[in-house]
């Protein structure tokens, strides 16, 4: 279900909140479970999610984030992705990778790897399952410019610095996608 844009109490950027359903998150769950299982190959996440139930509930609330922007796009047939390591986008919007990134911080940051491909736009989203607000976006390859380096490692993007997410639709992003650019 979304509901009307809501306001932070920082800024005057409109975050789009999106609610899941008990399914929703017990699907959420049962991905969250299944990427942590198979992630123990994955070196980039040792040591640093605490036990493996701490990292079922970062996956699962990863995996809502990713359900609540995939409903706000009208993607019906959203299938979380597991074991991609980054090979694939977290959704695919008519062609476009979008990368999406959760922090239950309000006013968190939108929070970009090198692993994350350059080709992807990043989404953040802000919340804890089952309300999610979706805030904006940046290109990953825009997001990783040195401005926005951060000495605790990755590039760290405040909010101000994100484009609202209502205006992803309409961006050149995805109509060079569409005229074939």
């Amino acid at each position: 279900m979304l509901d009307l844009p809501c306001v932070a109490d920082y800024e005057v950027k409109p975050m789009i909140l999106v609610r899941l359903s008990r399914e929703d998150e017990i699907a959420a769950h049962k991905a969250g479970l299944e990427r942590e299982s198979r992630y123990g190959s994955n070196p980039k996440f040792n040591g640093n999610k605490g036990n493996f139930h701490n990292a079922v509930v970062i996956h699962s609330e990863a995996v809502g984030a990713e359900m609540a922007v995939a409903r706000y796009f009208g993607i019906e047939d959203f299938v979380p992705t597991v074991n991609t390591f980054k090979n694939e986008p977290d959704i695919d919007l008519n062609g476009l990778g979008l990368e999406v990134k959760q922090t239950s911080h309000k006013q968190g940051h939108l929070i970009v790897t090198d692993d994350d491909r350059d080709t992807d736009i990043a989404v953040l989203v802000v919340g804890e399952s089952p309300s999610y607000y979706v805030v904006g976006w940046i290109p990953v390859g825009v997001a990783k410019r040195p401005r926005f380096q951060s000495s605790q490692g990755g590039y760290w993007i405040s909010q101000i610095n994100l484009q609202p997410i209502e205006t992803l639709k309409r961006s050149k992003y995805v109509t060079d996608i569409h005229s074939g650019v």
